[in-house]
């Protein structure tokens, strides 16, 4: 007799691996992989018809732990706290966190620092973003947005070759990564390379035609004198972001 026909209609995996609720979306079941004999709940907890754990729009979250499983020893750090924060966009209540130290989870992982790098910029420390950012890329070298940032950051101070430096290794890697042109365009007019400029927010401009790039080329093609080119890319950027109408 097969295990299906010692309970009927089901089968192995209804016994053994039963359907249950999720924990943060309504009306949906999914197989428990948690393997057991018991088949006394094969047909898992009844169906929430709302979310058990709705999420608050102030950030004023709970801690979720899963029934019979023991709290995992990181369930309180602080890193992982700003991250989440940060990810949720409830940024007052990650910026709070910016100082608590983190825990030894965040502390392992490169996207905390990086996190933590962007905040530290938002409220204008830029030297300990700087920090943040490099202790990011020692632990992954190749995490692009900490270098993006870094390298702007390094940039508009007193290491600006740096700077310069590591935008190029990223669009090396890669060649149509909008962010890193478009910082690497700041510096280079900066150091009064118009044409460096213009090359590199043309290229930003294929791989995200944005208005406001189109803008910023316009204004950037009358400052060298060319009034035809100008004129071309105000157009597009019209064209992009048509102006509002006007209300009265």
């Amino acid at each position: 007799m097969t295990a299906g026909e010692a309970v009927g209609a089901q089968d192995c995996v209804d016994c053994h691996m039963p359907l249950s609720g999720v924990f943060d979306v309504a009306e949906v079941r999914i197989h428990d992989h948690f393997i057991r004999v018991d088949i006394s709940t094969a047909q898992g907890p009844r169906l929430p018809g709302t979310l058990r754990f709705p999420e608050s729009p102030e950030g004023e979250w709970r801690r979720f732990e899963w029934p019979g499983v023991p709290a995992p020893d990181h369930i309180d750090d602080p890193g992982l706290w700003l991250m989440a924060y940060a990810h949720g966009d409830h940024g007052l209540s990650a910026m709070e966190l910016i100082d608590t130290p983190a825990g030894p989870t965040a502390l392992r992982l490169p996207m905390y620092h990086h996190v933590r790098g962007s905040l530290l910029e938002l409220a204008g420390r830029a030297e300990e973003a700087v920090l943040a950012y490099e202790r990011a890329l020692e632990l992954d070298p190749d995490l692009a947005p900490s270098a993006i940032n870094l390298g702007l950051l390094l940039g508009e101070g007193a290491r600006q070759a740096e700077g310069l430096e590591l935008l190029d290794a990223v669009i090396e890697r890669h060649p149509r990564l909008a962010p890193a042109l478009r910082n690497r365009a700041l510096l280079r007019y900066r150091r009064g390379d118009r044409e460096g400029f213009i090359s590199d927010l043309m290229r930003a401009f294929e791989a995200e035609p944005r208005g406001h790039l189109a803008a910023t080329l316009a204004d950037a093609f009358r400052e060298v004198g060319d009034l035809d080119a100008a004129r071309r890319w105000m157009d597009l950027a019209r064209q992009l972001d048509p102006p509002a109408p006007s209300t009265r």
